[in-house]
């Protein structure tokens, strides 16, 4: 059998888990050797990606420690790798960063001997990649320096990719364009420097939480459209399934309407609340709460943020759900799901830990930090080069900028050239809702016609987000992962049929089995 080689572009958790996948799929399907698998990652160790690289005790996950899972088993799997006496794993507690980036990183360890008893080569190359091109045998992977390597399979695993918000920023040594590498934040950013973050989501907050840290001599500025902070994560029963929904009734309402309507998806949640003792007037509240000015809303938030809340079991019950009601939904409920709802639902969903919310209250009410609404434009003054901030008719000037407006969808504004070239080369194609268009299930990238694009597959992230819609998630990332590795296998076992099937390797040139492949 000829030796399929399959390229990887992130070694974050992601990149992570298809590799695991993939050799476990090879072994469990009774094959041997036959694969060589090659991750591209600019970063020396693999598994963590930016969001997990931070060192700082400051810097939570956003995430109870129960609940964390990158495996398609039971949750709270960090806790057998770290050390308990100093970590707590009650289903209140969060752990910082650093303890999940060194999880995720064992996890890689144990995938490359998992790899090597399935017996496929595994290696890594520190390095990013500038382009990728369809040849008539598979891809060329240009490396950042100039080199190339070919391959038969891409499986793009680059996660969250930091949209360009102003583009003039670009270049600029204080525009710090990534949010979520804190690492380099905490190594770069002058404590008498006056900072603005751009957005103020759950990476904002990690962002202003951490940098605030330190003696300021300036406060630190959040900046977005409505200024509105993420609601508070209060205790809720992770293990808590679905009582009502799942994915045969949104199935069920599909083929009898044609769609799933907006209306349907909310009648799921509804009963999943009704079920759990949360009524309407509950999540009634929490949406007047969650949309109310910072101050207001952190404060209620961490006022029942100690006591189990129906209301977010139901909402945490039904998160894998959520892709496949986003499949199934109308064009015309996605449009007013976007416009009416989805920055309400990620106030809501993507809560922040408490801790983190203390921290940003006390802020506020110290004057380190402050939130603005309204942000019309974001420019660099030539003369001084500090960046100036306009909102209506008030303009601030800053030392530092901080892009932390999260995941970006459009893929003219990614902050990736390797997005841009395989855009602007119609290797991916962009989908109405942000992203590129791929499978559902699998991952493929699909060409015009919506036919799979043979050997390139995307995991979970902001390439997906039209498809997927949540895609911000460690357990969405490893679940697009694993529906991935399995399509890759099925296909590289279906070309190894048909390779059996029309004739025997010596009656093949290589260059004939490259253009098969």
């Amino acid at each position: 059998m000829k030796t399929r080689k399959l390229a990887v572009i992130g070694g974050g958790p992601g990149g992570t888990e298809v590799v695991r996948t993939i050799a476990a799929s090879w072994l469990a399907r009774g094959q041997g050797g036959g694969i060589e698998i090659t991750i591209f990652e600019p970063q020396r160790a693999l598994g963590m990606g930016a969001a997990w690289r931070g060192d700082s005790p400051l810097l939570a996950c956003n995430m109870p420690a129960a609940t964390i899972n990158l495996g398609a088993g039971a949750a709270n799997q960090v806790e057998p790798t770290v050390d308990v006496e100093t970590e707590d794993f009650s289903e209140v507690s969060y752990l910082s960063r650093a303890s999940i980036g060194g999880f995720i990183e064992k996890r890689w360890q144990a995938t490359t001997k998992l790899a090597t008893t399935a017996g496929i080569q595994t290696r890594h190359i520190v390095d990013a990649v500038s382009e990728i091109h369809k040849t008539d045998g598979g891809f060329e992977i240009v490396h950042s320096d100039g080199a190339s390597t070919f391959v038969d399979y891409v499986i793009i695993a680059l996660g969250g990719v930091p949209q360009i918000p102003y583009p003039a920023l670009l270049g600029h040594p204080n525009y710090f364009s990534n949010g979520w590498d804190i690492a380099h934040l905490i190594r770069s950013v002058d404590a008498g420097a006056r900072v603005a973050i751009l957005g103020t989501g759950p990476t904002a907050v990690d962002v202003a939480v951490t940098l605030s840290a330190k003696q300021r001599a300036e406060p630190i500025s959040l900046f977005s459209q409505n200024g509105k902070l993420p609601w508070v994560r209060p205790r809720y029963d992770h293990k808590s399934a679905p009582v009502f929904a799942s994915i045969e009734l949104i199935d069920a309402f599909e083929r009898r309407g044609g769609a799933l309507s907006l209306n349907e998806a909310w009648l799921m949640y509804c009963v999943e609340c009704y079920e759990r003792g949360a009524t309407l007037d509950d999540v009634r509240r929490v949406r007047r709460l969650a949309g109310s000015p910072p101050p207001m809303c952190l404060e209620a938030g961490l006022a029942e943020a100690d006591s189990p809340q129906a209301y977010f079991t139901a909402l945490k019950s039904i998160d894998s759900l959520v892709p496949y009601m986003w499949r199934a939904l109308s064009q015309q409920g996605r449009l007013d799901y976007w416009r009416d709802f989805r920055a309400e639902f990620a106030r809501i969903s993507y809560a922040i830990p408490p801790i983190n919310a203390e921290r940003i209250l006390r802020g506020m009410e110290e004057g380190s930090v402050r939130t603005y609404a309204g942000v019309r434009n974001v420019t660099v003054d030539e003369l001084s080069r500090r960046f100036m901030v306009t909102r209506d008719h008030e303009t601030f000037e800053f030392d530092v900028i901080v892009n932390a407006t999260g995941f970006g969808g459009d893929l003219s504004r990614l902050q990736s050239p390797l997005v841009a070239q395989m855009a602007a080369d119609g290797l991916l194609l962009p989908h109405a809702f942000g992203g590129a268009r791929v499978a559902f299930t699998s991952g493929a990238v699909l060409r015009a016609d919506g036919r799979p694009l043979k050997g390139m597959y995307c995991i979970a992230g902001s390439l997906t987000v039209g498809t997927h819609l949540f895609v911000n998630a460690l357990s969405e990332a490893a679940q697009s992962a694993r529906r991935t590795g399995h399509a890759v296998v099925d296909e590289i076992l279906a070309s190894v049929q048909t390779e059996r099937f029309e004739c025997t390797p010596a009656e093949v040139s290589a260059d004939t089995r490259d253009q098969r492949t």
